[in-house]
């Protein structure tokens, strides 16, 4: 038989296999190619839904196992990185989350937006917040506001965070462009321009805010919020009784809503208002009586009470007023505290006191009578020194951070001549008084008696500048 089968030769079994290795090899990896790729999709669906269930159910060391693995499959992912670092956070190693924030989100540059955000948030809850703080919490939100513009909630918390470091002009920028993309925020607009003072443009801004709030509350009768703020707008607009039937509809609708509360607060706004108009004492008395019977715990109704025509004419009216819920039994701790602190600037110390005591004895909450009360024996050439130690003592148990009271107490202590411990409350007291005359003069006998005379004597020199300031 021919070895020929035309002009080709016949090749061997053995020629034939040959060429075999690498092809299989390369067949190997083409099928192994796609494989792993399903594999590895597999693996990630499996992690992340794992990741989901960890997170809902507060499984935090799974969560992080999950994410770690996401991470590895992964590494160029921000988002699985930045959920990793919350998982983190959530488990309680603040310090490994805020080092992955750090990375996704440096100060220095626009990094991931979420990241700058979970920072910026961090550093709002640092205790005290200071200059550098907030100076690297709104760089955050900058770089945040960078990446995600058209988020109106970033454009905010930076327009809250420039406000509070006292860039009013950049805030309001800020605030323009939140309530252009969300209308919401013409609300916070309006308070802006009228916390400024900028009565016009508060106007404008109320005007459509009002747009969105009629809607919300049409949308939703039950959104408190949004039928309170409406009700503010009404009041800003001149509408005072349109805003009361807002929030009496509310009430009618929800009567587990603070609408009494509300409703004296629309009340006092309105007194304020007509007070500057130059209104009647009759009609201003009107609204503070209907506030107090809506609320009688309100402290708004009663500051204005305690101030309201103390020594003008209209002032024996609100006495009665205050006499009659003394009469029918409502509210007589706070009718007599009113009635004591009416009395005290009025000079009649001797019926304050009275009032004073009868508040405090009926309801321990009234702190603020208490200190009244130690601040009168303090007064008193024969006053009791040790009652007046034994009450400011009392309410800064309960309050322990109040300068008021502080100040109470240190000067009691200067009277009783312990220097030292006085000095505790009276320094703590001028970092809120430093205009405080009695305040500098005992400071200045605590140090003289201490042997520190150089600092008496600069005490002793504010002391006669604010006494000379008193009399020109």
């Amino acid at each position: 038989m021919s070895g020929k089968f035309g002009d080709r030769k016949v090749r061997k079994r053995s020629d034939l296999l040959k060429g075999s290795v690498p092809l299989l090899t390369f067949l190997t990896v083409v099928v192994a190619v796609p494989l792993l790729e399903f594999q590895e999709s597999h693996l990630t669906e499996k992690y992340r839904t794992g990741t989901k269930k960890a997170f809902s159910s507060g499984d935090y060391s799974l969560a992080i196992n999950c994410l770690e693995r996401l991470v590895d499959l992964d590494p160029a992912n921000r988002e699985v990185e930045y959920n990793l670092a919350v998982a983190i956070a959530r488990s309680g190693d603040e310090r490994r989350a805020l080092a992955i924030m750090q990375e996704l989100a440096p100060v220095g540059r626009a990094g991931f937006a979420r990241a700058h955000l979970w920072l910026a948030e961090n550093i709002s809850s640092q205790s005290p917040l200071t200059g550098e703080h907030l100076v690297a919490m709104s760089t955050h939100l900058r770089h945040a506001h960078t990446l995600l513009p058209e988020e109106s909630q970033i454009a905010k918390r930076l327009a809250d965070c420039l406000w509070f470091m006292g860039f009013q002009d950049q805030a309001l920028e800020q605030l323009v462009s939140c309530a252009k993309l969300s209308p919401e925020y013409y609300y916070d607009l309006f308070y802006a321009y009228k916390a400024l003072g900028r009565s016009e443009d508060a106007n404008e801004a109320a005007k459509l805010a009002e747009r969105h709030l009629q809607q919300a509350v049409a949308n939703s009768p039950n959104d408190r919020l949004s039928r309170k703020n409406w009700a503010e707008i009404r009041i800003w607009l001149n509408d005072f009784a349109g805003a009361e039937a807002i929030l009496r509809q509310g009430q009618a609708l929800d009567a587990e809503g603070p609408w009494n509360q509300l409703l004296a607060s629309a009340l006092v706004s309105q007194f304020v208002k007509r007070k500057r108009a130059g209104a009647a004492a009759d009609e201003l008395l009107e609204y503070l009586a209907k506030g107090l019977s809506l609320d009688p715990d309100s402290e708004a109704v009663l500051n204005e009470l305690v101030n309201f025509s103390l020594v003008e004419e209209g002032h024996e009216a609100v006495d009665q007023l205050l006499y009659d819920a003394l009469s029918e039994g409502t509210q007589p701790a706070l009718s007599h505290f009113v009635l004591g602190a009416r009395a005290w600037q009025r000079g009649k110390t001797e019926k304050a006191m009275f009032h004073m005591n009868r508040a405090y004895s009926l309801d321990h909450r009234l702190t603020n009578a208490a200190n009244n009360i130690a601040y009168f024996h303090l007064s008193q050439a024969n006053g009791d020194l040790e009652l007046a130690l034994r009450l400011v003592n009392t309410i800064l148990e309960e309050s322990p951070d109040v300068a008021d009271y502080r100040e109470t107490r240190g000067q009691i202590l200067t009277k009783l001549q312990r220097w030292e411990v006085a000095l505790d409350d009276l320094e703590y007291a001028l970092l809120s008084f430093p205009e405080n005359q009695l305040l500098h003069e005992s400071l200045a006998k605590c140090y003289d008696n201490l042997g520190q005379h150089e600092l008496a004597r600069r005490h002793m020199t504010i002391w006669k500048r604010l006494n000379e300031k008193d009399h020109l």
